[in-house]
């Protein structure tokens, strides 16, 4: 089986010679998206290649054999797959079998082929000798701990036991990807470059009905919360979800937010925030994790369309970075997801609201109690 990665530089953890010590295997290929100059200091060579380093490739997605494809927001990293004990990312994958994996494959091509998807047997010029026999040995004896943990649980999770069966049934319906040109990362800043946000804008101002949105980061900017107002105006229920402050991983964006949730509010969308101290009511468990963040990104339309991706709703995904997702059409499958959805919302999530002094308020229910905090819960 041939297998290659495509990862992008910033936020990537995994030491180069990590990484080579994994290509030298005749079947596995690395490359690296964008990367910054490894001579000198790396710090420094951020800082110093800034407007570039800073645009990034942030698609999300898993192909096999170009007939099954994952894709959604996860990153490949513990927290996003549920294997720290302390908190929970509540994150959203589709699997897609059949035709449209082959498009995501395609997807995938452009950009491993692109100028800026570099071999990771480019950054060092020397290999180091390493005994690949050892380096294998020592794998299996941890792997050997960690199969009879979290690894032995998700291998008997009904979920995965079921595809296996064939029992979980899938969801026929037509579907075609989006995605930003990787081209878009080596240009200005230009409305022509984003392509993914260009038709994701007209799915969205085709809503009927209702829209409901859903990213962890959420920075609308002027122009998004005039596009709220214009749904309203004709009588779309907007529903918007993202984290708190205090399920927020990235509390600058936070910031940036902030300054936004009146007017979003005031424009006639209902605002949810993420309750932090909700994981285990998420999981119905007790002994689970203790905080959880917001992950997903994914927006429904009327109860028909859905995009799910690695789309923020912010001013990075739309203008600066790559983005990739699908967009799929399906009333029986947004259906199956929407049906719990306002309770759900009542019970896991604050609402965040606007009284009569033009002051804010978050709304809960917790515990059967109806609760609510005049200022930033946490």
């Amino acid at each position: 089986v041939r297998v290659r990665f495509l990862l992008d530089d910033i936020f990537t953890t995994v030491p180069d010679d990590s990484f080579l010590l994994i290509n030298q295997h005749p079947n596995i290929e690395v490359r690296i998206f964008n990367p910054v100059s490894r001579r000198g200091i790396y710090a420094l060579n951020f800082v110093g290649q800034f407007r570039q380093a800073n645009r990034r490739m942030h698609n999300k997605s898993y192909t096999v054999d170009n007939a099954v494809s994952v894709v959604g927001g996860r990153n490949i990293a513990d927290e996003y797959f549920q294997l720290k004990k302390d908190s929970v990312f509540v994150d959203f994958d589709v699997l897609a079998v059949g035709p449209i994996a082959a498009q995501i494959s395609k997807s995938f091509d452009e950009y491993w082929n692109h100028s800026r998807a570099v071999p990771i047997e480019q950054f060092i010029k020397k290999n180091k000798a390493e005994d690949l026999e050892t380096v294998r040995a020592e794998i299996a004896e941890e792997f050997e701990g960690i199969y009879n943990t979290v690894y032995k649980q998700a291998l008997e999770s009904h979920l995965l036991k079921d595809l296996m069966a064939d029992q979980r049934p899938l969801f026929p319906a037509q579907a075609r990807v989006l995605a930003d040109s990787p081209d878009k990362l080596v240009n200005e800043i230009n409305e022509t470059h984003m392509r993914l946000a260009g038709d994701l804008r007209e799915v969205i101002l085709g809503a009927e009905t209702e829209a409901i949105f859903i990213s962890p980061y959420y920075v609308p900017g002027p122009g998004g919360v005039q596009l709220l107002r214009d749904l309203v105006a004709k009588g779309v229920r907007v529903i918007i979800l993202t984290n708190s402050l205090a399920s927020n991983n990235h509390v600058p964006v936070h910031a940036g937010y902030a300054r936004y949730r009146r007017d979003v509010v005031t424009a006639g969308a209902e605002l949810y925030e993420a309750r932090a101290n909700a994981a285990r009511e998420l999981n119905d468990n007790q002994d689970g994790p203790d905080t959880l963040t917001l992950h997903t990104k994914a927006f429904l339309i009327d109860r028909k369309k859905m995009f799910v991706g690695s789309l923020n709703l912010d001013p990075r995904s739309i203008e600066i970075n790559a983005e990739m997702g699908l967009l799929i059409d399906s009333q029986a499958m947004v259906d199956s997801l929407v049906q719990d959805m306002d309770q759900n919302l009542a019970t896991l999530t604050w609402r965040v609201r606007v009284n009569d002094q033009g002051k804010l308020e978050w709304h809960c229910r917790i515990d059967g109690q109806e609760v609510i905090e005049t200022k930033e819960p946490l």
